[in-house]
């Protein structure tokens, strides 16, 4: 989703929350990307914490990946969007927040 793009990650922390927006929206429609086999893709995900003594703690994003077919032109993802959190997330490595 273009606006609500939290609701497809995870943190496997509970120090830790997802830096989001959102008051600065103006529209949340899906976006597709489209991952060739054997390609990679880097998103930034802003991480923060409401106490310094946090930092150095480790923390892992969980994405969650769903699979949409092109036969729902007009779905109402505010019913995929609340699956999100149980199905297919595929975790990265742990990264120590500075």
């Amino acid at each position: 989703m273009s606006a609500s793009w939290w609701d497809l990650y995870s943190l496997d922390n509970k120090n830790f929350a997802f830096a989001a927006d959102p008051w600065n929206v103006f529209k949340n429609c899906p976006e597709v990307l489209i991952l060739p086999p054997h390609q990679s893709t880097t998103k930034i995900i802003p991480i923060i914490t409401c106490k310094s003594y946090y930092r150095g703690q480790q923390v892992r994003i969980g994405l969650s990946l769903q699979r949409l077919g092109f036969e729902f032109p007009n779905l109402n993802m505010s019913y995929v969007l609340p699956l999100v959190k149980t199905t297919h997330l595929i975790w990265s490595n742990a990264v120590t927040v500075n």
